[in-house]
């Protein structure tokens, strides 16, 4: 008989059932430490586990794989690639066989624990338990990591995709634009619309990922709710780097599981270090940090890359030159005046009443041609945020005492400038006052 994923996905879930059923709950919460607990750095340290725990990360598992949805791209790609079939497929019997050495127990377990120290049998029943759980926790951690992988395949098709706003969208973005006006009034009226924009296309993508992890889990969640305007304008008050609280786990569970496309992710024995790790996740979500320059736009999930675009792709002074350009006309004016958009020096161009001299209005084809001559940039100061128009006075200060010697206020103003908008991307996680669909719910 042809072993399939769905298959022996389901029999585990019966044997992890059975086992559950023949023991007691002293032996299910028995502490077990990961095998790879010796070899890795402290803060690093994987928490302990249990056998509830054990079950959970294998529940978490079926849900991100879709592994019991046979239409799902796991299961298309396994049916494409003997290799990694075989894979997932050897570590499902590994946990299989580790679940059948353990479900019977020739007695009563309530009292095994109960039994003297130097018993041989308790000894025994232990080390063939810790061993048996141990060999299902490293088989977890393999199918964890494909399932990754396989997932990603996936993410970069539906970010591909796009689809007509609808109109909670539509609001939500110009909302976004409303508020980003707000915060930097003195922006470049086309660098507020792209990063008003930007926001909507984050919660959009975010909203599709929930989405598609909603078709292939086997428990339905509540939706998600809107981010309101009221919470978008408390958040405007002051520059927020609050990110979402990070899910909760029962003591024993080694994953805890994001709200929005439910991928397991590994628990340290750090609270710090956890924290990290789903904030890290929380970037590769939203993607924080977007180009500013209007005709590439791209967003990156590490501020390091971002920086590195924005220098390599564009200009080492990028800060100077980003959104200055500005077009003028000349053209039956006693004094030259100044569009800060295209499109308002086009409609200018166009309306004759601006040009009584001018018969006929000029045609595409010549606004074309004549929009290059006359567009001209007019560089900012050398420390100004092109999102506040202005030094900040930290900067300032760094640059005063620098010297001829200026990087530290450059790297200074970098990092301020990420902060504007690794803030503005969060507007696009949903609050964190609600409640989040989460397998407890």
């Amino acid at each position: 008989m042809t072993k399939t994923v769905i298959g022996l996905s389901v029999q585990c879930l019966r044997a992890f059932d059975r086992v559950l059923s023949k023991h007691s709950q002293s032996i299910l919460t028995r502490r077990i430490i990961p095998e790879d607990a010796a070899i890795i750095s402290p803060n690093q340290e994987r928490p302990s586990c249990n056998f509830l725990g054990l079950q959970k990360s294998f529940s978490l598992w079926i849900d991100y794989a879709g592994a019991l949805v046979g239409t799902y791209p796991l299961n298309t790609i396994l049916k494409c690639s003997a290799d990694i079939s075989s894979i997932v497929i050897e570590l499902l019997e590994i946990i299989l066989q580790a679940l059948g050495s353990i479900v019977h127990v020739p007695r009563d377990s309530s009292t095994l624990l109960r039994a003297t120290s130097d018993s041989k049998y308790l000894q025994s029943f232990l080390e063939n338990w810790d061993n048996a759980s141990q060999d299902i926790d490293s088989a977890l951690n393999e199918l964890h990591f494909w399932a990754v992988m396989l997932r990603k395949v996936g993410t970069r098709r539906l970010d591909g995709i796009t689809t007509s706003p609808a109109g909670e969208d539509i609001a939500f973005r110009k909302d976004a634009a409303c508020l980003v006006h707000e915060r930097f009034p003195a922006a470049h009226r086309e660098l507020r619309q792209q990063l008003g924009d930007s926001i909507a296309v984050r919660r959009e993508r975010l909203l599709k990922h929930w989405r598609e992890a909603m078709e292939i889990h086997t428990t339905r969640w509540p939706a998600l709710e809107t981010c309101t305007k009221r919470h978008m304008t408390s958040t405007m008050q002051d520059e927020s780097l609050e990110y979402p609280l990070v899910p909760t786990a029962s003591e024993g569970e080694t994953r805890v599981q994001c709200p929005f496309c439910y991928r397991p992710l590994e628990r340290k024995a750090s609270e710090e270090v956890t924290s990290n790790i789903w904030k890290r996740h929380i970037d590769e979500h939203i993607k924080p940090y977007t180009c500013l320059y209007p005709m590439c736009g791209e967003f990156f999930a590490r501020r390091h890359q971002w920086k590195a675009h924005m220098e390599n792709r564009h200009a080492k002074d990028w800060l100077r030159k980003v959104h200055t350009s500005v077009w003028y006309c000349d053209i039956e004016h006693e004094s030259t005046k100044t569009f800060a958009t295209e499109s308002e020096w086009r409609e200018h161009l166009e309306d004759l009443q601006n040009h009584p001299k001018q018969k006929v209005p000029l045609t595409e084809f010549q606004l074309d041609a004549l929009s290059p001559q006359k567009r001209t940039c007019v560089f900012r100061g050398e420390f100004v945020c092109p999102l506040c128009e202005q030094t900040p006075k930290d900067i300032r200060h760094l640059a005063e005492k620098a010297g001829g010697d200026r990087t530290e206020a450059y790297n200074a103003l970098v990092n301020h400038v990420a902060d504007h908008l690794q803030s503005l991307a969060l507007m696009a996680v949903p609050p964190p006052h609600n409640k989040y669909p989460t397998r407890n719910h």
